[in-house]
């Protein structure tokens, strides 16, 4: 995961009872100015990839912040091979971040973020319950696989006449309906929509 010294050091304001990152707060102190020793000219596999140099120039990709800022730059897809970027000086990485605990801030900022995950991560019972009523069998609501993958004890390869026949059983739908579609009856349906060519 990119992380980024800026963002990472954002405010956390609460809202109607709900924790909202302030992304319009400034995170650079303005009252310290930028100071630079050294400098860099974007080689060929720096281009557009800000992170990459702060890595190398810097020591953590994470400072790729600090040195878009201290550059002026807002746009990282900006940054062409050969333009030349000033390299902020470890006393001004230290001390530019605004929140006078950057440590605090940031673990505050790290719970925040797996606070949301989880909340975005889990499965909702209104949704459950809107995909027992499409007749979705409870197979596949217990261990949805992609349509490409069969379950330990399926097989969609079977052997005829020493052939080896590759989604014979094509046709046959995971939902609870009473009967199920063979491949021929599947087939003329294509054909009647044009989608498929018989042979």
């Amino acid at each position: 995961m990119l992380e980024i010294d800026v963002l990472v050091n954002k405010r956390i304001s609460v809202i109607k009872n709900s924790q909202v990152l302030d992304l319009i707060s400034s995170s650079l102190n303005r009252d310290i100015r930028p100071s630079f020793n050294n400098y860099v000219i974007v080689p060929s596999d720096g281009a557009m990839r800000p992170d990459l140099i702060a890595h190398t120039s810097l020591g953590r990709q994470a400072h790729v912040g600090v040195l878009l800022k201290s550059n002026g730059i807002s746009n990282p897809f900006s940054i062409e091979a050969g333009e030349i970027l000033y390299l902020p000086s470890a006393g001004y990485l230290g001390s530019a971040l605004s929140s006078g605990n950057q440590k605090e801030q940031e673990s505050k900022n790290r719970s925040f973020r797996k606070e949301l995950q989880s909340k975005v991560s889990k499965v909702s019972e209104e949704r459950l319950e809107y995909l027992k009523s499409k007749s979705i069998s409870e197979s596949v609501l217990s261990n949805p696989l992609p349509p490409n993958i069969t379950e330990e004890n399926e097989s969609s390869v079977d052997f005829v006449d020493g052939k080896i026949v590759f989604g014979s059983n094509i046709g046959i739908c995971r939902s609870k309906l009473n009967s199920s579609t063979s491949t021929t009856q599947l087939k003329s349906k294509l054909i009647e929509k044009k989608i498929f060519k018989g042979s």
